[in-house]
C-alpha cells in the first residue's frame, strides 16, 4: 500500500445513477506539494472528482480516495517534463539552423501546442481517472 497516494474527500453529491462526486480539501490534498503556494490549478477551490458505480456512498460520507505513484509521475511527466524537453529541443535544433528568434520561439511553441493535441487525439476524450475508492 505504499505505492499509493491517498487523501481524504467527503462525498457531497450521488447522482441517479450512482455516480459519487468527492470534494478533497485542497489543504489536505496540496499540503506536500512544493508548488501550493503559485498553484492555481484548482483557483483555490476544492477538488472535486467523480466515482461511477458508487450507489453505496451518500451524501455527507467520509471517503479515502488514492492513486498509484506511477500512474501519477506518468501524468506529471506528460503534462510537464515531455512539453518541457519538447520545446528545448525544437528551441536548440531551430536556434542552430536558423538565424531569426521570432520564427524559432512560434516554431517552440506550435510544436508543444501540437504536442497537446496528440495527446487529446490520443486520449480521444474519454474521462480516464486514475483516482480509486479506497474506502
Amino acid at each position: 500500500m505504499s505505492d499509493i497516494l491517498k487523501h481524504k474527500a467527503i462525498v457531497i453529491d450521488i447522482d441517479e445513477n450512482g455516480t459519487a462526486t468527492v470534494e478533497v480539501a485542497r489543504a489536505s490534498a496540496c499540503s506536500a506539494c512544493g508548488e501550493k503556494s503559485s498553484c492555481s490549478l484548482t483557483d483555490g477551490t476544492d477538488i472535486k472528482l467523480r466515482f461511477r458505480n458508487s450507489s453505496h456512498l451518500k451524501a455527507g460520507d467520509v471517503v479515502e480516495i488514492g492513486i498509484q505513484k506511477n500512474s501519477f509521475y506518468k501524468s506529471l511527466f506528460t503534462i510537464y517534463i515531455a512539453p518541457l524537453i519538447i520545446m528545448l529541443i525544437t528551441a536548440l535544433i531551430l536556434d542552430k539552423f536558423l538565424d531569426n528568434q521570432l520564427i524559432t520561439a512560434f516554431a517552440t511553441l506550435g510544436a508543444t501546442g501540437l504536442y497537446f493535441i496528440l495527446i487529446k487525439f490520443l486520449h480521444k476524450g474519454k474521462d480516464k481517472q486514475s483516482y480509486k475508492l479506497i474506502g
